[in-house]
């Protein structure tokens, strides 16, 4: 009686998973794109700038001095889009500490002008809004010298922009603005779905490295114009003759008389 059940039970029981694989296949749709509040540049901005097309822009070309080793401080904000008609949408920092502490760091590795790349959370905001202002205040509290803030801007579902001000905080100055755009690549006819790599195709993704590239070759150039400034050595600190005299040949494996 057992062995003449158990062929119609598994059949039983396959066909069951299977109807509900379909079942679930069928109710599975892709969630359709949503349009986000798009960050304008005044929300990162403290002052009017020219703002450049897919590269970055120095305010000014003259030479620094003294810039140069420097903590770099980064902020990400985003915009809510709870506002009624007419208000301006309120901004604050999206973005996980750790995820930004590694992204910038791994961009910056070789750049040893720059000492220390750190994120900034809302709680060091001290309960205030996500302001351009308030925030390079914060990284100056931190003792960064630059504030890199800066916005990622979804225009469709295949196209995204990033823009971004460096600033220097003890001025609260800005000192160079960055724009990248990208559009998604659509991966080949015979590339199946499951092959297709969303950091090589994905313009989420693209418009990220193109960002990383301006802002680093922007650092780039600060680094080059900047003059190093030159510490003199107190007077009295460098001996003007040698603290013992200099004994030639020298005596090896003796013990030395007092006071010598």
């Amino acid at each position: 009686m057992t062995k003449r059940f158990d062929a119609p039970l598994t059949v039983i029981i396959t066909s069951a998973l299977t109807l509900a694989a379909g079942v679930g296949c069928a109710h599975k749709k892709e969630q359709p794109w949503t349009p986000q509040p798009r960050v304008a540049w005044d929300h990162l901005c403290t002052v009017p700038l020219r703002f450049p097309q897919n590269g970055f822009m120095l305010v000014s070309d003259a030479q620094s001095h003294g810039r140069f080793p420097a903590a770099l401080a980064v902020s990400r904000v985003a915009v809510r889009g709870d506002v009624g008609r007419g208000q301006k949408h309120s901004a604050y920092i999206p973005a996980k500490p750790k995820n930004e502490y590694l992204q910038w760091n791994a961009a910056f590795d070789d750049q040893m002008a720059l000492s220390e790349v750190f994120p900034i959370a809302n709680r060091d905001l001290g309960g205030g809004p996500a302001a351009p202002d308030l925030i390079v205040a914060a990284c100056h509290a931190l003792h960064a010298r630059l504030a890199l803030v800066y916005a990622v801007n979804e225009l469709s579902p295949t196209e995204a922009e990033m823009i971004g001000v460096l600033y220097e905080t003890d001025k609260a100055e800005p000192v160079a603005t960055f724009h990248a755009f990208a559009r998604s690549v659509p991966p080949g006819p015979e590339q199946k779905p499951e092959e297709v790599d969303p950091w090589t195709h994905d313009a989420r993704a693209l418009v990220r490295e193109r960002f990383e590239q301006h802002v680093y070759q922007c650092m780039r150039t600060l680094i080059r114009q900047d003059i190093p400034t030159t510490e003199d050595v107190p007077a009295g600190w460098l001996p003007a003759t040698p603290v013992r005299a200099v004994e030639w040949p020298p005596r090896l494996f003796r013990s030395r008389p007092p006071g010598s």
